[in-house]
């Protein structure tokens, strides 16, 4: 039986696209999978990593399973978002591994007025 190893530089690999965790200000866009849930965050606490492109269910568990064993606490959830071609954001990851120090949190502005 082979002993594969995977750590945090392997997870830099399989995301694509992060920011501060807004799931609270949209909470119908996100769906938890309760089986790949760490643990509650409150609002605006964590961050989150999109993984693997519409149904990359294997970068999404071998993402889950690389924050999990490095004790970074991730949920699991599934991005509803639709792009203009009707494909979906996919799946996404909600930790507290924070990958970069200049990350900003997103930026919730009203597009409609100006």
């Amino acid at each position: 039986m082979a002993d594969i190893k995977f750590d945090l530089d392997d997870f830099a690999f399989l995301w694509w696209t992060a920011m501060g965790n807004f799931t609270h200000e949209q909470p119908h866009r996100f769906e938890v999978n309760d089986k790949y849930t760490s643990r509650p965050y409150k609002d605006g606490e964590g961050w989150l990593y999109w993984v693997g492109h519409q149904d990359g269910a294997a970068d999404a568990l071998l993402s889950f399973k690389i924050l999990q064993a490095e004790g970074h606490e991730p949920n699991l959830l599934w991005d509803m978002a639709e792009n203009a071609d009707g494909s979906v954001w996919g799946h996404c990851i909600l930790t507290t591994y924070r990958h970069d120090e200049q990350m900003e949190p997103w930026p919730m502005e009203d597009k409609t007025n100006g």
